[in-house]
């Protein structure tokens, strides 16, 4: 039986197609999280990636694609992006991969997540104050721009009357 993945194109992808028969066999669904899944819109299975460079993933057929997905938002810069490698494998080589005991940097850490919530929550507040001093909502600028066009278009011409 010959299955191609219509999202592949007019690209083969039955390396993808056998492996994902073989997952079948040991993973729930095939897949590892439902974003993979058939149902998710890869039908009638997802690629299965080789690995990835920049922008670019290649599959298990040798396909070469535009990474659209990028890790589903984690991947701003791409797969492998030099810097962010050397300094991973940089900090793994010199401290270590993970321990059960707190680390110092775990401090320095939660004070920059605290100040990313607090600076957000104080931005809040301070819209909320705005608001409420001016006693009225934001101006909603994109339906009052759509009222226009309409308008345009009812009179079929532009006026400035």
């Amino acid at each position: 039986m010959k299955v191609e993945n219509t999202l592949a194109g007019l690209k083969a992808t039955s390396e993808s197609a056998r492996l994902f028969i073989q997952a079948q066999e040991v993973i729930a669904s095939g897949v590892n999280s439902t974003a993979r899944a058939p149902r998710s819109g890869w039908s009638p299975y997802p690629l299965f990636i080789k690995h990835g460079k920049g922008s670019r993933i290649v599959d298990a057929d040798g396909n070469e694609f535009i990474d659209y997905l990028l890790g589903l938002g984690p991947m701003l810069l791409g797969h492998r992006p030099e810097r962010v490698t050397r300094a991973v494998v940089d900090f793994i080589t010199q401290r270590g991969t993970m321990f059960a005991l707190p680390v110092a940097d775990e401090i320095d850490l939660a004070r920059k997540i605290i100040a990313a919530v607090a600076e957000g929550d104080m931005l809040r507040t301070q819209l909320a104050i705005l608001r409420r001093l001016a006693k009225y909502e934001p101006f909603n600028t994109i339906a009052l721009r759509q009222q226009i066009a309409q308008t345009i278009l009812e009179r079929g011409r532009y006026s400035l009357t």
